[in-house]
């Protein structure tokens, strides 16, 4: 071999795995990713094999050379920990002597295709142990982000780290998604700080436009550069204009308007950019000398090899503009220079052999009859096609330290890997490289990023364009390396906004050009006024509601009182609604009759508003706030019960129509009249107002001689602080998290709305719910002057600086007001509950002292993280509406565990009755979001029931609280069995318990099996609970038991109440065998029993031969668990059950053969990849695996002798751990009927739903 030969150690490890493999020398211990590899020394070798996966070709077979260079940059990076050469990174200097573990490469085609790269995946995952391919120890790669989301599901899902370094997107931040996924380069937020202090810092740029995609890319894009505003340039003005497909003339046309003249663009293919640059260029707002442009990565080759006519409205248009691009080092830089001097000694016969040995093969003529590139002399030369093959190389060595320092024995588990991984940091070609802990997403901080200049040159007739680095950004800092060239040819940064033009030197021409366009301009606003003022009466007949609308109970139903005031409920076009005073009152001496509260009478009268007139307009104390604590009334109300708090405020400002906190007790006329008109102006806006998570105004009455009076949608369950503090009450943690989800969405829509809406007073309290436990913010408005010396809000939901004087509200005092509803949320009780309020106020709004509620213990991690977020002293740092809803979206109730490890459930009791507690969760969400349900068919269940023997006696001879105490003791053991055995509970009515198994989960091979486990455990658990146990003398209890196999149809039956319906003749086969029962034994049906003898073989079943059961006449019934496992039982008609069918007589039942020699846990996410691997192919038909719909069943039984109707409430099932990784289903239950047995005229539907 040639001494110029570089990549010895790979060649060499390649040699001894395939020898290893021919004598079967390698070994990989349970749940470890690394090959033990026997030499022929005798000697053992640690081996991580990194599985890359690159898009060499884009599927037609045409060589990508980028791929190529980061394919060469990884087998480098490998080589040199294998001999520990710090020549390029200096901390691998020596690792071979530290790190025992060895490293090999292999390359696979992605062609660009998630389907394709999923295909590798699964196939390398899935090879036999001590297979001469080796099976993979991490991932390096994919290229793009649309690779990366779908298989570092898979890879995290199989455990296995997976490292890209070219991936941006935002989505790979989901932790919940993405568990083992990291990458050497900064995410698309993270880009936003250098290009932000480019403006800033090096251009001294005041406002911007981001002309962006109308999508999760570039919408996050804006959220992050707002967000790196508020840290790095407050004084920042940023303009947002989405980019609509094919109307690129718009976002020009609002560029124009703006008057802003620097552009950050965020868009893709040629096409569009052209598009929009031809659009400006028309529009003068580019290609004109005061416009300057800078575009994202998204515009790495647009004009790369392209030319253009010269004077063209393109070469105008694109001269002189940027592009920010992240760079995996620079020339220049030496450990970057260093590096490409390294690759270049791969150019050698040997490395260049056994690389092209290693790319992917295909025999077609464009790939060529040799590997791609190796005979190119400018491969691997300091012309680098792309600078991220420095962060391919960086994400090798990343991943390689990581496994030196998590290897444990001969064994390196995929989770410890990654904590590693994201744990680590060294200094690379381009940088510090560090990640995120959480994430493992790199640090920005550390990163290189350049500003490429574009600039023309006319060769031959044409236009082409070259690329120039003016500035690098490392370490934090941006660094000039060569002038920037404008779009005017020179290097002097244009202001950031048009000037006005000046004068001309004739001043009568300088009057005519501008009094002309001022008086037409006053004559285009008079007619534009006359017209909208003419419409606006029109339109305004939409919302106004007429008196004699509206209904009352006589006395009026008092509902609430909110910060609107009295609430009452009315009747409204045979409409519940909720209706609010929305002024201050004028005080009277004399009242003839009050509001009290009440609840609806017998009487069905109804009273209209109109008789209401003459109600108390001054509130007396029966409708007063109803605490005392001044931390909990909103500022205002402490006089004035019944004001109107309609907070929220338009920047520009306005007079207030919520009353503030400069003492005034009441409203004058004359204020009265402002609050009035404005009033009018606001309901045109609030009327328009529509958001699923913000409560609807429907109307309002504004009659002559009545008070204005608010009509708002009814909500059921009242207010969130109402849920919150009833006791009764228990919430799941998915409905909790779907109600802080739906206050995060209406914040959102509130914030973004134009003109901007500010609540001001965002606390439980004025959060409604419905019957259907969706959540929507409600008492805010649009009206509060932010120049008055008065603040609106609660004060213990008022931000620090509220508290402090600085009264205006914010988007950031309405995160902090969120921020202590998150402690409501999960405590259940109000802030500082049982304090001084006025230390309170104090420490809260001191400076130094930061006083917050404590984080309650059951509080999930998540949570604990984003309140502590909401409520920081700093308002930059805490979250946008937008960044809430994102991290609450990205939440999964099944991963909200409380901080001492259980479930994160809310509640003082173990009753539930939300709807995710009364039905499972497909039917509680559809019942939720308004959709029908639909009767579901099931072929074949199995039904459970039993009934304590004697239980008649024992509840005449016991009192009523012992009889309790005795169905909880043994119901609660019954409930554990449910879940050893995964059996579905139904419902316990008295002495019965029901439970069914292959209902609400596929149960298919062993739910009769699983049911008569369950049995014959209850039995032994009943024996076991005393019937007294305040006197044993009462003895144990028994039970008896019975099930059937059979078919049955599951449906919602009602309107009020809903209850799930069970129909079919099996239950009630089912609740007979039970009833012909006898103590302490399980009886089944010859169904039943057929299934058993197939399930579980070694469970005996003696013939009881044929009984007569009521309404089916003689059948033939077995018991099971009695007689012996291997032969007939005495008795004249007590043989052991064999089966028609021919079975074994002896030996075990052949199992399935174990899948990819992996874990349990990982079977059936393997089984669910392999099927439609075929259909992956295609990324357009990647869809969620949605999990298979829980049913649900009601029955009607006459038991024994007694008719008794019973209610049965099912209780949801956890789905498979590979569901759950992929987006899982909460768990659920629900209520089913006894109804009657007759099934007569009742139609099965099928099931539709997934």
């Amino acid at each position: 071999m040639s001494s110029s030969s570089v990549l010895t150690s790979l060649r060499e490890l390649d040699a001894a795995r395939l020898q290893a493999s021919r004598t079967g020398g390698i070994l990989r211990e349970d749940d470890s990713n690394i090959d033990i590899v026997q030499t022929t020394n005798s000697s053992s070798v640690p081996i991580c094999h990194l599985s890359t996966l690159l898009p060499f070709t884009f599927g037609d077979f045409v060589p990508q050379r980028f791929a190529f260079e980061f394919a060469v940059g990884i087998a480098l990076a490998a080589h040199q920990m294998n001999v520990g050469d710090g020549s390029v990174i200096p901390i691998l200097d020596g690792l071979s002597e530290r790190c025992n573990i060895k490293f090999t490469v292999s390359f696979s085609d992605t062609q660009l295709n998630s389907g394709v790269a999923l295909e590798h995946i699964v196939d390398q995952i899935g090879r036999n142990e001590g297979s001469p391919e080796p099976k993979p120890c991490a991932f390096v790669g994919a290229y793009s982000s649309s690779n990366s989301q779908p298989t570092s599901i898979v890879t995290s899902l199989f455990g296995y780290p997976q490292v890209s370094g070219s991936s941006t997107s935002q989505e790979l931040d989901n932790v919940g998604q993405h568990s083992l996924f990291a990458r050497t380069i900064p995410s698309d937020a993270d880009n936003a700080v250098p290009m932000l202090k480019y403006f800033h810092d090096v251009l001294n740029v005041k406002r911007f436009a981001i002309v962006h995609v109308n999508d999760s890319f570039g919408n996050g894009f804006v959220i992050a550069f707002r967000r790196a505003a508020r840290i790095y340039a407050p004084d920042m003005e940023i303009l947002a204009i989405p980019l609509l497909d094919g109307d690129e003339r718009r976002a020009a046309e609002a560029l124009l308007q703006s008057g802003f003249t620097y552009v950050f663009c965020l868009a893709f293919t040629n096409e569009v950019h052209d598009n929009l640059m031809v659009a400006a260029h028309e529009l003068g707002v580019a290609g004109d000398g005061t416009h300057s442009w800078f575009f994202g990565d998204s515009f790495v080759g647009t004009l790369k090899g392209r030319s253009f006519e010269p004077g063209s409205a393109l070469h105008k248009a694109y001269n002189g503009v940027g592009m920010l691009e992240v760079a995996g080092g620079l020339p220049g830089d030496p450990a970057y220079d260093s590096f490409v001097s390294e690759l270049e000694k791969l150019k050698n016969p040997e490395d260049l052999e056994y690389l092209g040995s290693l790319f992917p093969q295909y025999n077609a003529p464009q790939y060529g009859s040799s590997p791609p590139f190796i005979d190119d002399d400018t491969f691997l030369s300091t012309a680098l096609q792309s600078t991220y093959t420095g962060l391919f190389y960086e994400a090798t060595i990343a991943l390689g330290l990581a496994a030196c320092s998590a290897m444990s024995g001969n064994t390196l588990r995929g989770q410890t890997h990654f904590d590693h991984l994201s744990d680590g940091s060294f200094t690379g070609v381009s940088g510090k490289v560090a990640f995120n802990t959480t994430t493992g997403t790199r640090d920005p901080i550390g990163a290189t990023y350049q500003i490429l200049n574009y600039l023309s040159e006319e060769v031959g007739g044409s236009v082409t364009f070259g690329e120039f680095t003016t500035d690098k950004y490392q370490n934090g800092e941006w660094g000039q390396v060569r002038e920037y060239i404008f779009n005017d040819g020179t290097n002097v940064a244009p202001p950031d906004v048009n000037t006005m033009l000046a004068p001309t030197a004739d001043p009568i021409e300088w009057v005519i050009r501008i009094m002309v366009p001022v008086g037409l301009g006053l004559l285009a606003v008079v007619l534009v006024y006359l017209f909208f003022e003419r419409k606006r009466k029109q339109s305004d007949t939409l919302w106004y509601i007429k008196s004699e609308e509206l209904y009352f109970d006589d006395p009026p139903e008092i509902i609430g009182r909110g910060g609107f005031g009295l609430i009452l409920k009315a009747e409204y076009r045979g409409t519940h609604v909720a209706v609010k005073r929305v002024l201050p009152p004028r005080f009277r001496e004399n009242n003839k009759r009050r509001f009290r509260n009440s609840v609806r009478t017998d009487s069905t009268e109804k009273t209209t508003l109109g008789e209401l007139k003459e109600s108390d307009k001054e509130g007396d104390k029966d409708v007063e706030n109803v605490t005392d604590n001044i931390g909990m009334k909103s500022v205002g109300e402490n006089s004035m019960p019944h004001i109107l708090t309609m907070t929220g405020s338009v920047r520009e400002g306005s007079n207030p129509l919520k009353m503030s906190s400069n003492g005034r007790n009441s409203a004058g006329e004359g204020t009265r009249r402002q609050l009035r008109k404005t009033f009018m102006r606001e309901m045109r806006y609030l009327s328009k107002l529509r958001h699923s998570c913000i409560a609807t105004v429907m109307g309002a009455v504004v009659e002559h001689g009545m008070e204005p009076m608010l009509v708002l949608e009814y909500m059921e369950l009242g207010s969130f602080y109402d849920v919150l503090h009833n006791e009764t009450m228990f919430i799941e943690s998915s409905v909790m998290l779907h109600i802080l989800q739906d206050v995060s969405q209406g914040m959102r829509f509130l914030h973004a709305s134009f003109p901007q809406v500010i609540h001001g007073d965002l606390k439980a309290a004025n959060i409604l719910v419905d019957s259907r436990f969706r959540a929507k913010v409600s008492d805010f408005g649009l009206s509060q002057d932010i120049n008055s010396s008065g603040c609106t809000g609660t004060p213990y939901w008022m931000a620090p600086e509220l508290l402090r004087g600085d009264c205006v509200n914010t988007t950031a005092t309405d995160v902090y007001s969120f921020g202590i509803i998150l402690y409501e949320a999960y405590s259940r009780k109000d802030p500082y509950d049982g304090e001084d309020p006025a230390t309170v106020l104090n420490l809260v709004a001191d400076e130094l002292v930061h006083k917050r509620p404590p984080t309650p213990n059951n509080m999930p991690a998540q949570i604990e993280s984003l309140m502590k977020d909401s409520v920081q002293e700093n308002i930059d740092r805490r979250p946008t509406f937008e960044e809430i809803d994102l991290r609450l979206q990205r939440l999964d109730s099944d991963d909200l565990v409380a901080k001492g490890g259980g479930s994160s459930h809310f509640g003082q009791r173990t009753t539930s009755i939300s709807l995710y507690d009364i039905f499972p969760k497909h039917v509680a969400q559809a019942l939720r979001e308004g959709r029908a349900i639909e009767a579901e068919h099931h072929d074949m269940v199995t039904i459970f029931f039993s009934d304590i023997v004697g239980f008649t006696q024992l509840s005449a001879e016991l009192e009523p609280r012992k009889v309790a105490d005795l169905l909880n003791r043994l119901y609660t053991k019954f409930d554990a069995l449910s879940r050893k055995y995964d059996v579905f509970k139904v419902e316990t009515i008295g002495d019965a318990y029901m439970a069914v198994t292959n209902l609400v989960k596929e149960q298919e091979s062993d739910h009769a099996k699983r049911i008569a486990e369950f049995a014959i455990e209850a039995i032994k658990e009943a024996n076991e609970t005393i019937v007294d146990t305040d006197d044993e003398s009462k003895g144990y209890i028994r039970i008896r038991v019975g099930f059937h196999s059979g078919s049955v149809v599951a449906d919602v039956v009602g309107t009020r109440n809903l209850r799930f319906c069970l129909f079919g003749d099996s239950v009630n086969t089912a609740s007979r065998m039970e009833s012909n029962s006898k103590a302490n034994r399980i009886h089944c049906s010859s169904a039943a029993a057929e299934l058993l003898s197939k399930q579980a073989p070694e469970l005996p079943l003696r013939s009881r031969g044929k009984i007569p059961i009521k309404g089916k006449g003689n059948i033939h019934t077995y018991w099971v668990n009695e007689g012996s496992k291997s032969g007939v039982v005495e008795g004249k008609d007590d043989e052991v059950w064999v089966p028609k069918a021919k079975r074994r007589s002896s030996g075990r039942q052949r199992q399935r053969p174990s899948l990819l020699g992996i874990s349990d846990a990982r079977k059936s996410a393997a089984n669910f990849l392999l099927r439609p691997l075929d259909r992956l192919k295609d990324k357009d038909r990647n869809r969620d695996s949605n999990s298979k719909s829980s049913e649900f069943s009601l029955i009607r039984d006459s038991h024994n002798n007694s008719n008794h109707s019973r209610s049965i409430s099912l209780h949801s099932v956890d789905l498979a751990k590979v569901v759950e990784q992929l987006g899982s289903s909460d768990d659920s239950s629900g209520e089913i009927n006894f109804g009657g047995s007759s099934n007569t005229g009742r139609r099965s539907r099928s099931n539709s739903r997934s």
